[in-house]
């Protein structure tokens, strides 16, 4: 989340901290307890699409590199068995098939490498019946696919993380958009009464509906108030309105 919309995640939690707890006092407004319902609704929305938008990359590229890794060598040495049973069997074909460099892999794009990885373990499967005195066995071959397949989710998943948090990046604006309206044309109205009725109470609602900007100083803009006659406020950061 940018400043402006983690301040205003800070002002949403105040408000639904407030409304919680003023349930009591607030129970004369039937219509409130659905409005609140659908407020916390939208915030577990906006905190879950904010977990999306932090999730870390470095791990990730960690794992990818490791399995990377892990499949190459996986894949060379079969393809070294394949290789040595090739020239045993005067098979030319079959061992250029497999006769690729530890170098010309390492150099290849990373969905490539995997693919000579997969090029390597179905032309050994082709022969899997003779390949047991070079050192390759059925379970040796479904080792070097399971490999594969976790090298593809690996090398995939960066990029998934980077098109989640595109998406978690659009909803959260359009969700912030959401909530702002929610509390200034359904809940804000409701609450005015309380101006005249519970001065109290319609103070610390205030106080809920306004945010900080820099931890311990308050800002006010300057626009004409609203028709429910609640400024509006500029922000706060989260630490201070924890």
């Amino acid at each position: 989340m940018n400043k402006s919309q983690l301040n205003g995640f800070a002002m949403y939690l105040a408000v639904q901290a407030f409304l919680l707890n003023s349930a009591a006092a607030l129970a004369a407004i039937t219509v409130l307890a659905a409005k609140i319902t659908k407020l916390s609704a939208l915030i577990d929305r906006f905190r879950e699409l904010s977990r999306v938008q932090s999730e870390l990359l470095k791990g990730k590229t960690a794992v990818r590199q490791e399995t990377l890794d892990q499949t190459i060598d996986l894949a060379l040495e079969v393809a070294g068995a394949v290789f040595s049973y090739s020239k045993d069997a005067q098979l030319t074909e079959l061992g250029a098939q497999v006769n690729i460099p530890r170098w010309t892999l390492q150099r290849l794009r990373q969905s490539e490498r995997t693919a000579a990885a997969q090029n390597i373990h179905d032309t050994a499967a082709t022969v899997i019946t003779q390949l047991a005195p070079y050192g390759v066995t059925p379970e040796g071959l479904a080792e070097l696919q399971t490999s594969i397949n976790e090298t593809n989710h690996a090398v995939n998943e960066p990029r998934r993380v980077l098109s989640d948090r595109k998406v978690a990046t659009a909803e959260i604006a359009a969700l912030k958009r959401q909530i702002d309206a929610l509390l200034e044309e359904e809940i804000d109205p409701l609450l005015l009464p309380l101006r005249r009725t519970n001065p109290v109470l319609w103070t610390r609602y205030q106080e809920a509906r306004e945010v900080f900007d820099t931890p311990g100083v308050r800002h006010r803009e300057q626009p004409e108030a609203a028709a429910t006659g609640i400024t509006p406020a500029t922000t706060t950061t989260l630490a201070a309105a924890a």
